[in-house]
């Protein structure tokens, strides 16, 4: 603007009139536009990226089965867990809950009931094995047979259950059943792994999910991630 005036005082040969300086008035509404609302006094609203405390805690609070579940089912000594339990507090930071104690012996508690259970049930079937007649056809004892094998369980648990999952709960099932029944197989976790990279292009909605499920399972083993 001033060079324009000087421009048109030149021309027509005329003096520079005076020109004063606007003086900016303060604002009483604070400096700039406030895009993120703040809570009340008292309110924690840290969620960092996320929109919520719900979908912080889906993300970030990632359960720890190398201290809820039994070393046994997992397939690795107690000197391999603690390895990894180093190796994931020095990559994630330390995120023990209080109650891990409480959850080894609860675990330790249920596999105990189940192998007393499944003992039961085997010498029952023996002693009634004898007196059961063969009308039972050999097709249906072998449909039975498949269906509790451990391949078979884990098919539908990866090939079923895995992409019908919309839930923490239910991932969290799926990867804590997994773990514990299927985990220590390298062929299972290859398997899984190819599931979780062979996402079809019109379920982007599982993404979410088969992420929550990679991140646990690769606390446990390094080769899903």
């Amino acid at each position: 603007l001033l060079k324009c005036v000087e421009s048109l005082s030149d021309v027509l040969d005329q003096p520079l009139p005076h020109l004063e300086e606007a003086k900016e008035e303060a604002s009483t509404d604070g400096p700039g536009i406030e895009v993120l609302a703040t809570g009340g006094e008292g309110e924690n609203t840290d969620y960092g990226p996320f929109d919520d405390e719900e979908t912080r805690a889906f993300y970030c609070d990632i359960p720890d089965y190398l201290t809820t579940v039994p070393p046994a089912l997992l397939g690795l000594s107690p000197e391999a867990i603690e390895t990894k339990k180093l190796e994931n507090s020095s990559k994630f930071g330390d995120g023990a809950d209080g109650g891990t104690e409480s959850l080894d012996e609860a675990s330790s508690m249920e596999d105990v009931a189940l192998i007393e259970e499944g003992g039961e049930q085997q010498d029952l079937a023996t002693e009634t094995g004898g007196d059961s007649s063969q009308e039972v056809t050999g097709t249906n004892e072998g449909d039975e047979e498949d269906k509790e094998t451990p391949h078979y369980k884990l098919m539908v648990l990866i090939d079923q259950e895995l992409p019908e999952s919309h839930g923490r709960e239910q991932i969290d099932g799926i990867s804590e059943r997994f773990c514990s029944n299927h985990g220590s197989s390298k062929n299972s976790r290859k398997r899984l792994a190819k599931a979780l990279f062979q996402v079809p292009h019109a379920r982007l909605d599982l993404l979410p999910f088969y992420s929550r499920l990679t991140a646990t399972v690769d606390r446990v083993w390094s080769d899903i991630a």
